[in-house]
């Protein structure tokens, strides 16, 4: 099996074994070693993206717990996975809850157990980064596609759409919200049922003017027939 192209990170405070699984993988795995849980937050800065991250547990100044925690967040899609040779039940939970971990090794471990680890997590890194291709791309194609739709049928929804989303993509980034283009994609969407919409109506609200009952009831439909239209887009 060919050398994956993926990194991978591992941090432990003992130096032979990190010297150790440098040496024993160096055809196998593209590994990069840190001796600390400083050390390896600035290799994640540094030296990324990672694939897998490994973290020994008992680590001074830094447990692995922590380490992971605040690597979890410069990191979102790396594949965790926890070294221990205290493998209790406080533990495990501290580990899953912060850090959100892929798997647990008990220390000692074996170089064939590592390595099934390590390329376990990086075909599940693998997954992960493909799902967010598939909903970056594909789906901002479709919504783009729909978006111009509008544009066409609808200029004045549409300019009101873009006025929601720029809004939107400035409250998202104030309160630091992960994964913003969810919300701004929400927001171009909002109004995308309103390709129903008459002119005559479009242009009624555009201006503010009262809307005759049977054109209320017309607008009113807008959010359902979006809700309609999306439904049929997989994974959106």
């Amino acid at each position: 099996m060919s050398m994956p192209p993926e990194k991978v990170l591992l941090v432990d405070d003992d130096r032979n074994l990190l010297s150790s699984f440098k040496r024993q993988f160096h055809k196998q795995i593209n590994l990069v070693t840190a001796a600390s849980g400083g050390d390896g937050l600035q290799a994640l800065m540094g030296g990324g993206p990672f694939a897998v991250i490994i973290s020994d547990m008992q680590m001074p100044n830094m447990d692995g717990i922590q380490f992971l925690t605040k690597a979890r967040s410069l990191s979102p899609d790396s594949v965790r996975i926890m070294l221990t040779g205290n493998a209790n039940l406080t533990v495990a939970i501290g580990a899953i809850n912060n850090g959100q971990i892929f798997r647990f090794l008990n220390k000692p471990v074996e170089k064939s157990i590592m390595y099934e680890s390590m390329i376990d997590g990086i075909q599940q890194y693998r997954l992960i980064t493909a799902e967010r291709v598939l909903l970056n791309k594909t789906l901002k194609g479709t919504v783009d596609l729909l978006a111009d739709i509008l544009g066409l049928v609808n200029p004045v929804s549409f300019s009101q759409a873009s006025r929601i989303k720029r809004h939107v993509r400035s409250m998202s980034k104030e309160l630091g919200l992960e994964d913003r283009w969810n919300y701004e994609l929400a927001a171009m969407l909002s109004q995308i049922g309103c390709i129903t919409l008459s002119p005559e109506v479009s242009d009624k609200l555009a201006h503010n003017e009262v809307l005759t009952a049977k054109e209320e009831a017309q607008y009113k439909k807008h959010p359902e027939i979006g809700g309609r239209l999306l439904k049929h887009i997989p994974r959106l």
